[in-house]
């Protein structure tokens, strides 16, 4: 055994006997083991909220568009949105391009290339969960991210206490709005 992997060893036996003498170990491995619960990516295409998976573009390929990121509702497992984009020679860059309030703003809005698609990468209490829409796949309109089934829910941009309502009124959890229009730059 060289000396770099006798060192690693030790410190992981260190961490694991530390953890066992406060009692973290049992929590350490549930969390490890949990499964990570991601919102569901929904298109409104003008009568109901479907799967974005199941979008096919409008024909027109989207190569710039104008991105609306909008929280509305109460806090959701989503504390973030990073854009990540492909640079010429395959390298990839991330930006921040939204935090969920209250660190950041409930509505951003910024441009982006999407000619190789949309890669967003959503920051979780857990982790991070990569979504990807090609450009055959992406579409101008309204999605939303919401960790439930919007089954019964429509789109009313209008309503007063956000736009995704039934007939009790608006949805009240947390949910993200993200408005795609094709840009005119």
């Amino acid at each position: 055994m060289d000396n770099i992997a006798r060192r690693q060893f030790l410190k992981g036996a260190a961490a694991v006997a530390g953890a066992t003498a406060i009692g973290a170990l049992p929590q350490l491995a549930q969390a490890a083991t949990r499964s990570k619960i991601v919102p569901a990516l929904l298109f409104w295409d003008g009568t109901r909220f479907v799967p974005a998976r199941s979008v096919t573009g409008t024909g027109l390929v989207l190569e710039q568009v104008q991105i609306e990121i909008e929280s509305r509702g109460g806090p959701t497992q989503l504390r973030g949105i990073d854009q990540v984009v492909q640079l010429p020679g395959g390298e990839h860059a991330t930006f921040m391009a939204w935090t969920a309030p209250p660190s950041g703003a409930a509505k951003v809005r910024f441009e982006a290339d999407v000619r190789a698609g949309l890669h967003l990468r959503l920051q979780l209490i857990d982790g991070s969960h990569d979504l990807s829409m090609s450009p055959r796949e992406l579409s101008d309109g309204v999605y939303v991210l919401t960790f439930g089934n919007l089954r019964g829910f429509s789109l009313d941009e209008n309503a007063e206490d956000g736009p995704v309502v039934n007939g009790q009124g608006s949805l009240r959890r947390g949910y993200v709005i993200l408005r795609i229009s094709r840009s005119w730059t």
